[in-house]
């Protein structure tokens, strides 16, 4: 890859967006990128669904290691990246020590992915991008994923 490609998921119920969650590809690895959840559907099992489905789509790209940058006053963030098998790291890529971060780091290469059924039904949609040097404005839009 000599670019990199992001790949943003977002959950619908109903018709309403209720959770996204985007990865930025980087040559061998993933970084989480822009997680949120709505506050209605926070502990329903859609968080899970989008890692897990962002998860196996990177391993289809042939990438298994995935970090995540957060801040350290959210406490949620890191129990549910914690849960889900995520462990702290040193600072990866263009990232340097930071008091107010934390890194983290997964590897999925040898995880068994299960979606959980969920009491609500929800659809995720996939959207991918190839933005490329030649883009437009490329490095606003790359800065900003």
């Amino acid at each position: 890859m000599n670019h990199p490609e992001c790949l943003l998921l977002g959950a619908y119920s109903d018709d309403v967006l209720v959770a996204i969650g985007a990865a930025k590809l980087v040559n061998d690895y993933a970084e989480l990128k822009r997680f949120f959840v709505t506050k209605d559907f926070r502990g329903t099992g859609v968080a899970e669904c989008i890692l897990s489905v962002l998860e196996m789509e990177t391993l289809k790209k042939d990438i298994t290691n995935i970090y995540l940058e957060t801040g350290v006053h959210q406490k949620s963030a890191l129990k549910f990246y914690e849960n889900l098998g995520y462990t702290e790291c040193e600072p990866f890529g263009q990232y340097t020590k930071d008091p107010l971060s934390v890194f983290m780091n997964k590897n999925v290469g040898e995880c068994e992915f299960v979606l959980n059924d969920s009491q609500d039904s929800y659809y995720v949609v996939a959207f991918s991008s190839q933005l490329n040097q030649n883009t437009p404005h490329y490095s606003d839009v790359a800065d900003n994923v």
